[in-house]
């Protein structure tokens, strides 16, 4: 590669990290939320690594082995994860407005869910050989449209969205980020691999992503009870926390099972 290929590809990288911060990030905004900022810019940065990663030990071989594609497969990803949060904004609940202007924790939580599933999404569908990025696009389209699905659900015949903005109720935001998170690398895993076919990949997540429904009902009905109750007499945060952990972990083991078959 060029020096000259190399400079237009840090000015792409440059200028979207400029655009990332003012959408997401205003000036006017990060002094009134600067603890907020300050760990969604952590977590996005690691999962920005976690990204690159995969991208040089996992992606496709001819992707390995020209620095300029991954670099290419790495501005997809971080843009993908950009859109995902212009589409969670439009779902219920905006980092800008809610997490850095508003300084709402119960919001923060489920931002960082968000980031961290995304992430595991996209990240799994640079695994893998395939003829092209528009596989890597789909297969990236395929799990964070499923997981964003997921949280429409969530927010709508669960009211979170809504206990989280509104309520503020931060046992109800952990619970949700740690579900956004679990479902994402559940949905990350799954579409990980070589290309073979569409209806393969189809067919291989629904078969491979299942349990994430029924998973999902069960906490939609879980929810609806807890909302059902005055803001003081919901589960404490300790609670709130360990059934976010176990599920995070259950997760976790199911996606390590599924990477292995």
């Amino acid at each position: 590669m060029d020096i000259f290929s190399v400079l237009i590809e840090l000015f792409i990288i440059t200028a979207f990290v400029g655009f990332w911060k003012v959408q997401f990030l205003p000036e006017n905004s990060l002094f009134a939320g600067r603890k907020e900022s300050v760990a969604y810019c952590s977590l996005t940065a690691l999962c920005a690594v976690g990204v690159l990663f995969v991208l040089l030990r996992w992606s496709a071989a001819d992707v390995r082995s020209e620095s300029g594609e991954v670099i290419f497969y790495f501005v997809f990803s971080l843009a993908g994860i950009v859109a995902a949060q212009h589409l969670f904004s439009c779902l219920g609940i905006s980092l800008r407005d809610d997490v850095v202007e508003r300084r709402n924790r119960a919001a923060l939580w489920a931002v960082l869910g968000l980031i961290v599933g995304v992430s595991c999404c996209i990240a799994g569908a640079n695994v893998g050989n395939g003829p092209g990025g528009e596989v890597v696009f789909f297969c990236a389209a395929l799990s964070v449209g499923a997981l964003l699905i997921l949280w429409v659900l969530l927010a709508t015949l669960a009211g979170m969205a809504e206990a989280i903005t509104v309520e503020r109720d931060l046992r109800a935001g952990v619970r949700a980020g740690a579900f956004l998170a679990s479902c994402g690398a559940v949905f990350g895993t799954a579409v990980a691999g070589d290309w073979v076919s569409l209806s393969a990949t189809l067919r291989d997540f629904i078969r491979l992503a299942w349990p994430v429904a029924a998973v999902a009902f069960f906490v939609i009905a879980l929810e609806r009870r807890l909302n059902r109750r005055p803001l003081a007499m919901r589960i404490s945060i300790l609670a709130s926390s360990v059934l976010s952990a176990a599920l995070m972990i259950a997760a976790a083991m199911y996606a390590i099972w599924v990477a292995k078959q």
